[in-house]
Formats: structure tokens, sequence, C-alpha cells
């Protein structure tokens, strides 16, 4: 390499690519090295592999449950931290937690909290939107990060 940085027309470069064909370890990896690059700590994981941490308590006599009602702001990011969904002023709605529209790892993520409490969820890809990824939005296998903050739950 010569003083420029550029590579002289008698050289080469020599890579080594690892593959990882093992979706659930490759997701394991991106979190952890997200968790390590953003300084998060005390993050509790579920059989499933789920990441979450509660940063606000709540009431725990608000369950939630698959046939709360909930309404609560969040964001939604990319392990890059670009953000995709923002309701961080706004606030969403659901009433079926497990039928309505929701990914899986939100929906377990939403029912480890109660009402009027905070967590954050680091879901792996086969909680999220899997190989199909969402609208151009989110990537294929892509893992994600949602900040929620409940605000009301009505239990049915």
């Amino acid at each position: 390499i010569t003083t420029s940085n550029r590579i002289a027309g008698n050289q080469c470069l020599d890579y080594t690519v690892y593959l990882i064909n093992d979706q659930v370890k490759y997701d394991e990896l991106v979190i952890k090295n997200y968790m390590t690059a953003n300084g998060l700590t005390g993050f509790s994981k579920t059989a499933d592999g789920l990441y979450y941490k509660i940063t606000k308590a709540g009431n725990a006599d608000s369950v939630i449950n698959n046939n709360s009602s909930v309404t609560f702001n969040y964001t939604g990011k990319l392990m890059d931290n670009v953000v995709f969904d923002d309701h961080s002023a706004t606030t969403a709605t659901f009433t079926d937690l497990d039928g309505g529209g929701l990914i899986p790892g939100f929906s377990e993520g939403l029912k480890l909290v109660r009402g009027g409490g905070a967590i954050t969820l680091l879901i792996p890809s086969r909680l999220g939107y899997g190989t199909v990824g969402s609208s151009g939005t989110i990537p294929f296998d892509a893992c994600l990060r949602f900040d929620i903050n409940n605000v009301v739950v009505t239990s049915y």
C-alpha cells in the first residue's frame, strides 16, 4: 500500500470471510455486540432469546395479557440506531396482542411490563420480521430495538 492508501497495480488484498449459517447464533452475536457498543447493561433474556430491561416498574395490579387493550408510546430502531418507527410523541393502541399484527417479540415484551411502566426490548430476527423484513423499511433477518412506555392498560 502506498502512502495514499491506494493499492498499487501489482498488489492485492486478502480477505477472510466467516459465514454463520445459524441465524439464532448470529442474532445473539448481533445483539451482544449492540449492547457492548451502546453501553447497555442489566438486560434479562427469555427462553426464546428476547432481551429485555424493565426501565420503570409500573403498577403491579395492571397486568398485560392477550386480551388487554394497551395504549403506549414507543420508538423502534434497527441495530445501527436508525429509527424506523417513532410513536414517542403519539400513542399506539393494540387490543389483541397475539393476533393484532404485532411481531412476536413485541407482544411477548409487552406482557413482561405492567401498566404505567417502561421496557426496552432487543428482539432477535426470528421474533421480529424474520426472513421477509417489512416493506423496505426493515431488512430481512434484522434484530430490532424497541423502547416502550406504557400509558394505559385495560384488561378484559
